[in-house]
């Protein structure tokens, strides 16, 4: 294979594609198998990763709203008489 071809087959799977079918007989069709495995081996290890990293957030987060109550009121039911009067005082001179 030429220094192009490799370079094309290792860029992406669909550059591997396109050199594997150029190529004749069991070389192409090897460089298909190892493009696919590829494919697949990296989608494996990205799903992997990203469940991790989802654990590790899901954990993260257990423990650090562990004190948050679980229902948290709004601003209709609080007491209004708590937070004060709604309009501010008049000034006076």
């Amino acid at each position: 294979m030429s220094a192009e071809a490799v370079h094309a087959a290792r860029q992406s799977v669909g550059g591997a594609v396109a050199t594997g079918a150029a190529l004749p007989g069991a070389t192409g069709t090897d460089v298909i198998a190892a493009a696919g495995r590829a494919f697949v081996a990296s989608i494996q290890t990205t799903t992997l990763v990203g469940a991790a990293l989802l654990t590790v957030g899901a954990v993260f987060a257990l423990f650090t709203l562990r004190g948050v109550p679980a229902e948290i009121p709004g601003p209709e039911e609080q007491d209004p008489a708590a937070e004060g009067p709604a309009v501010p005082a008049p000034l006076e001179r």
